[in-house]
């Protein structure tokens, strides 16, 4: 299979996705906004332990995601050269997993402060 060559990663006009990658990719994109329905869901009734700032950058992420990925899916779809290259895929992943990646590290140095600042404030309520 040439799924591992260099040729069907970079190649600048690839030709339509097999029918089952297609498939595939119309269920990623559509779990995307589904997530994006039940973000918010969970931002609106404060069900989640997740701060407001996360549930709102994790919206953002999985609306844009979803976007980019429809713009993806059309260009694939109606065969543009360049657009229509399989590495824009490649990005795609990266640039998702990058995202969550610094999203969570701040999630953690937030909660962390927020530890921090809960210990100083009863350290300080037993001193005049």
């Amino acid at each position: 299979m040439n799924f591992l060559t260099f040729k069907y990663w970079f190649n600048m006009n690839p030709g339509a996705l097999i029918p089952w990658a297609q498939k595939g990719l119309i269920f990623f994109i559509l779990m995307l906004f589904g997530l994006a329905v039940y973000v918010k869901y969970f931002e609106v009734n404060n069900i989640l332990k997740l701060p407001k700032f996360a549930l709102k950058k994790l919206f953002s992420f999985f609306i844009a995601n979803g976007i980019i990925g429809l713009v993806l899916l059309f260009f694939t779809y109606q065969q543009i050269t360049l657009f229509s290259s399989r590495f824009w895929f490649i990005a795609w992943v990266v640039s998702m997993a990058l995202y969550l990646y610094f999203l969570d590290k701040k999630i953690k140095s937030n909660t962390d402060k927020k530890a921090q600042y809960k210990k100083e404030d009863e350290r300080k309520k037993y001193i005049p």
